[in-house]
Formats: C-alpha cells, sequence, structure tokens
C-alpha cells in the first residue's frame, strides 16, 4: 500500500490533486487531471481561453462538485469531506476572482475585516488592525477608507489580495489576477506576489494566461488544452518555453494561432 505524501516539510506538496474530471451536467471539460502544488511555490494554470483553467480551479475548491478524483489540501481530503469539515479547510485558503469581487458599498478596510467577522470572534480594534496591516503589505497603507469606485482597477486587484490574506492562509488562489491591467500595473502585481511568496513564506495558485507575468514569477505550471481536456505539459514555463518540442506548447508560448503553423498557399 502506497504511503501518504509528507505534506509538512518544505517543498512537499500542498495541495495533490488526482484523477479529476470536471465537467458540467452530461459535459465533461477535464478528464483524470494529476498534478501537486509544492509548499512555498508560486505555482500556474496555463492555457488558451476555454481550455478549463478556472474551471479546474473551481472544482478543486468546491465551487463545483468534481465528477471524480480528488482533491487533497495540506494531507486533509477536501472532495469527499463533510460540510464542516471542508468550511475549516477553506477558512485555511485564500481566493480572489477575476474581477475582485469587493463590496462596493464597503470601504476596503470594511471589506477585508469580511473574513475577521465571519471566521473569528476578535473585537473590533483587533479586526481593525489586522485589516490595516493587510492593505499596507499589498501597498494600500492609506486608502483604507477608500470605496472600490474610487481606486484603480490594480488596487482594486491588490484589495482582493488584502481581504484573501486576512486569516494568514497558506495558500492564496488567485484567478487571472492580470485580467483587464495595463502592463506596468500587471508588473507591479507581479512583483507583489513574488515578494509575499518570499517574504511571508505563501503557496500561490495562479490561474492565468498572461506570458509575461508566468515567465517573470512562476515557479512551476501545468499546461491545459482543450484537445486533449487535461494537462498538454508541466514543468517550469521558462524551460518549457526554450525546450519544449510539442508542437502545442510551442504554439501557446510563441503565441501563434495553430492554422499559422501550417506552409502557406502557393
Amino acid at each position: 500500500m502506497a504511503s501518504e505524501p509528507d505534506t509538512r516539510g518544505a517543498g512537499a506538496p500542498l495541495v495533490t490533486v488526482r484523477g479529476l474530471v470536471a465537467g458540467y451536467g452530461d459535459r465533461t471539460v477535464l478528464d483524470g487531471v494529476d498534478f501537486d502544488v509544492r509548499r512555498g511555490e508560486v505555482f500556474a494554470i496555463l492555457g488558451g481561453s476555454g481550455c478549463g483553467k478556472s474551471t479546474l480551479l473551481k472544482h478543486m475548491l468546491g465551487v463545483h462538485e468534481p465528477l471524480a478524483g480528488s482533491v487533497r489540501f495540506a494531507g486533509r481530503e477536501f472532495t469527499d469531506a463533510s460540510p464542516t469539515e471542508r468550511r475549516r479547510i477553506l477558512r485555511e485558503i485564500g481566493v480572489t476572482y477575476q474581477d475582485g469581487a469587493l463590496f462596493g458599498s464597503m470601504t476596503l478596510l470594511e471589506n477585508c475585516m469580511i473574513p475577521l467577522e465571519e471566521h473569528t470572534s476578535l473585537p473590533l480594534q483587533a479586526r481593525q488592525v489586522i485589516a490595516k496591516t493587510k492593505l499596507e503589505l499589498v501597498g494600500l497603507g492609506g486608502f483604507e477608507d477608500f470605496l472600490p469606485s474610487e481606486i484603480s482597477g490594480g488596487m482594486r486587484k491588490r484589495a482582493a489580495i488584502a481581504r484573501a490574506m486576512a486569516l494568514d492562509p497558506p495558500i492564496l488562489c488567485l484567478d487571472e489576477p492580470s485580467a483587464g491591467l495595463d502592463p506596468v500595473t500587471s508588473a507591479g502585481l507581479d512583483r507583489l506576489i513574488a515578494r509575499l511568496a518570499e517574504v511571508l513564506s505563501i503557496t500561490f495558485l495562479i490561474v492565468t494566461h498572461e506570458l509575461p507575468s508566468v515567465l517573470s514569477v512562476v515557479d512551476r505550471c501545468i499546461l491545459l488544452d482543450a484537445s486533449v481536456q487535461g494537462i498538454l505539459a508541466e514543468g517550469d514555463p521558462r524551460e518549457l518555453a526554450a525546450h519544449s518540442v510539442d508542437p502545442a506548447v510551442r504554439r501557446f508560448f510563441d503565441r501563434r494561432a495553430e492554422d499559422e503553423t501550417r506552409e502557406p498557399a502557393p
């Protein structure tokens, strides 16, 4: 009988996905996905539009139920866990979605206090101090009393990350964090992710198709492809970009459409 993975040491799997089948109704999007996310790394789920990147993340987190397979977080079974145990596990996972999902009628400080209000019995002053500290960590010190509509898109992304860190989770899942951002703002967000990963030892699981971000901060990745309903390639994205001989992998990293690789008509 195979032994359970050691999830305690540095570099050990913090997330383990085995045989995951994801889809909606009778439609299968991903079939038999296997991968690990190691503790302390910045890991990315890559692929073109419609390949199932966000679908995979949502099935991993229980937003949608997998059709088969299992997901473990820090060695604990999540997919078949009871609702109570799922809530315990999810408390240790910070999540941000594409639009940030901030409450527009609440200040940034109030938004960041929401997880603390829902999951702790800390007094108001303590919640305020923690939320203020998280905002400072993402470069939003002094913006505590601003509404989401009063700040830029990049700042809203940072505020969403601050809220996701409120309970000091060991893992942050970011769904398309650079979506809609200009290159300069996106690069600033990349630097923030790299700094948080290094200074706070946070493990990042990022869904993205933004190659500059991937090649800048990601340690390892999986590349999904709709044609195989699963993982086409896995590894260091810089190595894949430089050395993969798979035509589909080359097309992704070279940003070429499939028909652009064919010989031109005479």
